[in-house]
């Protein structure tokens, strides 16, 4: 936190003292209004939509250079995997290939609007991910992400006490900064999905 925002605290603290203020000090207030702002996702979509977070809100088509593609990729990825016994990153990414196209005609706009959120259109080179199966973390990066499967052998994505194995065009969005995985499935299975940082409509 910026000394600036800390000295500005300190003089609200110090002005409600003087005030006879009896309410939440300025340094509860504060610690609130940081966790109102990283749990964006989740008041977006408590007010705006039924849906809870990690539930599929979406399925878009696609094209069958994405689905080929796709698949490719999973392909080579599992092998990859073998050749160094499973040892690796349990999360691979790569910048969006060719063969995805325009990224925006597979964001869900609408659904994605209904609460509250969408796609700033900025790719970083990182979008594109591929697992074999990952153990619940957090990442910390975002808040909330849309994710868009572009290929599954029937692994499970969750988070919280939402489960399930999309398939291949369908979006659901997830925080980051909450516990979410992707349980592995037998054979060789991947998951390959576009995942993109969203932010709050007006940001």
């Amino acid at each position: 936190m910026s000394n600036k925002i800390v000295r500005s605290w300190r003089r609200s603290a110090a002005w409600q003292a003087l005030a006879g203020f009896d309410g939440p000090s300025p340094a509860c207030l504060l610690r609130q209004s940081l966790r109102l702002l990283s749990s964006d996702l989740a008041s977006a979509m408590t007010v705006q939509t039924s849906l809870r977070c990690g539930e599929i809100c979406a399925n878009v088509a696609l094209s069958t250079g994405i689905t080929a593609g796709a698949a490719r990729l999973a392909a080579d990825y599992y092998k990859s995997c073998e050749a160094i016994e499973f040892c690796g990153e349990d999360v691979e990414t790569f910048s969006v290939p060719d063969w995805v196209g325009d990224v925006s005609l597979l964001v869900p706009t609408d659904a994605l609007a209904d609460m509250g959120l969408r796609w700033n259109g900025k790719l970083m080179g990182n979008e594109l991910i591929a697992t074999i199966g990952v153990d619940q973390h957090i990442d910390d990066a975002y808040g909330p992400v849309l994710c868009v499967v572009l290929h599954n052998d029937s692994l499970t994505f969750r988070t919280g006490k939402v489960s399930h194995k999309p398939k291949a065009g369908d979006c659901f969005v997830f925080n980051d900064r909450v516990k979410h995985g992707v349980k592995e499935a037998k054979g060789a299975s991947v998951f390959v999905a576009l995942t993109l940082p969203l932010v709050a409509i007006g940001r």
